[in-house]
């Protein structure tokens, strides 16, 4: 998918085109379908509300419609996604040149959610983020965007501990369709290097690289202790060494996800750590003359 492409206005997943939806509806007129499919009766008039208010482009209808028309009726998650974009849009009486403050966030919880190719992104990335993205190419962007899958992995929004802040270790995470996927992560001169575990204890693995490293990186570092601790959950392996640990009385690492010698480590460095710090706030270092 090129940029050009994209900047033409059509979806990157479009199903139909403008031509073969005015072919379509001649055959199967939009007032026969209009009525069916699972979409709710608050749904179906609040899409007619919109559309008749919103600055909502010829292309975009034409293209809802096609799409009803060819699942033989409106469902409930389309008509989910086509309010979700319409909401976002200003009234047809008061269009603006630019993308407005709201098609600015959704577009980039869109983008940073979405499997969006990266030239595409790019482009329209750098129209937002100087101010010169007209709306229509918004719209157009958003609506791009919503027909887009699910990025696998999403780091939180804001600041984390992206950086690799968190011991080298075994970590468990799960992804946007709910399945834990397990990684070891380790240092290696400074740079971190990131591994998915296919069979924990068999030494089965791949190395993941690029974007896909660094979300995993940053999905691990908003919460290494709960990554530790759905990593023993699901392996009922230490999150540390990667040995055999159970529910023993001696074993106060257990409920973190780690071994009895490997906790009493941790812990240590923690409370190395700390006092350390306190020592730093009662006696700062003294300014240089």
């Amino acid at each position: 998918m090129t940029a050009q492409a994209c900047f033409s206005g059509r979806s990157p997943l479009t199903v139909m085109t403008a031509a073969a939806a005015g072919a379509q509806s001649a055959r199967t007129p939009a007032a026969a379908v209009r009525d069916k499919g699972s979409a709710t009766a608050p749904q179906r008039a609040e899409l007619r509300a919109l559309i008749a208010r919103k600055a909502v482009t010829d292309e975009w209808k034409n293209q809802f419609y096609a799409d009803v028309i060819a699942d033989d009726g409106l469902s409930e998650a389309r008509a989910s996604g086509a309010l979700r974009y319409l909401r976002n849009l200003a009234d047809r009486a008061e269009q603006p040149v630019y993308a407005t403050a709201e098609q600015e966030q959704q577009i980039r919880e869109l983008v940073r959610t979405r499997v969006a190719p990266a030239p595409w992104r790019h482009t329209h990335m750098v129209l937002l983020e100087t101010g010169t993205l007209p709306y229509i190419k918004a719209d157009q962007f958003i609506d791009a965007l919503l027909r887009l899958p699910m990025r696998k992995l999403i780091p939180p929004d804001g600041p984390v501990a992206a950086a690799g802040n968190f011991p080298d270790g075994y970590y468990a995470i799960r992804t946007t369709a709910g399945e834990v996927e397990k990684y070891r992560v380790v240092d290696k001169g400074g740079l971190r290097e990131v591994w998915k575990i296919t069979k924990p204890g068999s030494g089965r693995r791949t190395r993941i690289r690029g974007r896909q490293a660094v979300d995993v990186i940053a999905c691990i570092g908003a919460d290494p202790a709960a990554a530790s601790r759905l990593w023993a959950e699901v392996t009922k392996r230490c999150s540390a060494c990667n040995t055999d640990i159970s529910p023993d009385a001696d074993n106060l690492g257990f409920p973190h996800g780690f071994g009895p010698k490997c906790w009493r480590d941790r812990e240590a460095l923690r409370l190395n750590r700390d006092a350390r710090a306190a020592i730093a706030d009662e006696h700062p270092e003294e300014p240089a003359a």
